[in-house]
């Protein structure tokens, strides 16, 4: 198991009820219950503030190059419409029109 860092939270007991329910239910504990919601939660967050790789780069050039837009390509490589822009802007390409706005 990684490294564990104890932390103390307080909350209500009918939540903690309905929390060990759950867990119970789950056939797992409270504290992975709780473990597992965050990282359902900050996982996503982690991975779009990640910087991109040179794969992803030059798969996001490729796709701007085909006439893909930003919205599309973040959607087809799990990344943020910033993410996209940006490494579009810094290959010197500029956005392609939404479909349906043109």
């Amino acid at each position: 198991m990684a490294d564990v860092v104890p932390v103390t939270v307080r909350l209500p007991e009918r939540v903690w009820g309905r929390l060990a329910t759950v867990a119970e239910n789950e056939g797992t504990t409270v504290p992975e219950l709780i473990a597992d919601a965050i990282k359902g939660r900050v996982a996503p967050l982690m991975e779009q503030s990640a910087p991109a790789s040179k794969v992803t780069k030059a798969r996001v050039v490729e796709l701007v190059a085909a006439g893909i837009d930003d919205g599309a390509i973040s959607r087809d490589l799990n990344l943020t419409r910033r993410q996209v822009a940006e490494i579009r802007r810094r290959a010197g390409l500029r956005a392609n029109k939404t479909k349906g706005n043109n």
